[in-house]
C-alpha cells in the first residue's frame, strides 16, 4: 500500500510539474507569447551585452537594435535577420527566405517600413479586434514608445512611412 501511495504522488508531482510549464501551451509545445509593453532593462542581454547592434555602437535608441534584441527575446536565441538599415530588412529576409513573411500581422512579426530617412521596423505586439499596437525604438529619439494602428490601414504606423510587410520570426 505504502509503494502505491508513493508512485501516486510521484505520478502527481510529474503530470503537476508538466502541466505548469508557463513557457509552453498545451497545444504542440508552442510557446506562450508575452507582450512587451514597457522598454527592456538594461541588464537585459538581448537588447543590450548580446544585441549586435549595440556591439556595433548602433544600440538604443535604435529600431533595429531593439527589433533584433526583441526577436532574440522571443526566439531564446539570436536571429538571422538582416544586420543592416532598417530598409533592408524585408528585402533581405524575402529574397534568402529565412522567415516567412506576408502582410498581415501576427503577434511577434515585425513591421518593416522605407521612409525618407532611410527605414524603420517594429514588432507586433497585440491584435485586439481591428487595432494592432507595435513597440518600437527610435535612432537618436525615444527609447521605447507603442503606436497603433487599425488592421484595415493599408500603411500601419505612418503615413508618411511605405509598408513592406511583416517578417513572421515566431
Amino acid at each position: 500500500m505504502r509503494n502505491f501511495f508513493i508512485s501516486l504522488c510521484l505520478s502527481l508531482c510529474i503530470c503537476l510539474v508538466g502541466c505548469c510549464d508557463t513557457n509552453k501551451s498545451a497545444d504542440n509545445n508552442k510557446r506562450i507569447f508575452i507582450p512587451r509593453l514597457t522598454a527592456p532593462d538594461k541588464n537585459n542581454r538581448c537588447f543590450y551585452s548580446d544585441n549586435i547592434f549595440y556591439k556595433s555602437g548602433f544600440g538604443m535608441p535604435n529600431c533595429t537594435a531593439y527589433a533584433w534584441g526583441r526577436a532574440y527575446e522571443l526566439l531564446k536565441k539570436k536571429p538571422r535577420l538582416c544586420l543592416s538599415d532598417a530598409c533592408n530588412w524585408y528585402s533581405y529576409n524575402s529574397k534568402s527566405k529565412i522567415y516567412p513573411f506576408g502582410n498581415r500581422p501576427k503577434l511577434g512579426a515585425i513591421a518593416c517600413f522605407d521612409n525618407k530617412y532611410g527605414g524603420h521596423v517594429a514588432v507586433v505586439e497585440r491584435i485586439s479586434k481591428n487595432t494592432v499596437t507595435f513597440s518600437n525604438s527610435a535612432y537618436n529619439g525615444k527609447l521605447f514608445y507603442l503606436t497603433y494602428a487599425s488592421i484595415k490601414e493599408k500603411n500601419p504606423c505612418r503615413k508618411d512611412w511605405d509598408f513592406k510587410g511583416y517578417i513572421y520570426i515566431i
